[in-house]
């Protein structure tokens, strides 16, 4: 099984525990609930997938990197195209325009590449 099918499964099995610890209902409830897990990205899931039910634009683009980063620590650009739903050439501009403001310090390189926190990186208070 491919990682981009495990992790939608674990998207769908988390959003069918919720539901049932909340005392819902699965045989009515199934279709309102692979909905709800549209969009979900696992922040802990080595291999994040998302199938927004829209184009996710820059500025959500950045605001998801910046999230996913602060989550672990560090990114791939694989990573956050698997996570934003677009392409590595996509996902690669946005972790560079965030690499050339300060927000992200790049390590590695080629395909060893990976992003860590910068000096202008938005810290939790």
């Amino acid at each position: 099984m491919s990682d981009e099918k495990r992790a939608l499964m674990a998207a769908i099995l988390r959003t069918l525990a919720d539901h049932v610890e909340k005392g819902g209902d699965l045989v009515g409830d199934l279709d309102a609930l692979v909905k709800a897990a549209k969009g979900d990205v696992l922040p802990g899931d080595p291999c994040p997938v998302a199938i927004p039910t829209r184009t996710i634009d820059a500025v959500q683009r950045r605001g998801l990197a910046l999230n996913l980063v602060r989550d672990r620590g560090r990114l791939t650009s694989g990573e956050l195209a698997r996570a934003a739903y677009c392409s590595d050439e996509t996902a690669r501009l946005t972790l560079g325009d965030l690499t050339r403001r300060g927000v992200l310090v790049r390590r590695g390189l080629k395909r060893a590449a990976h992003y860590l926190p910068g000096d202008r990186f938005p810290r939790a208070e």
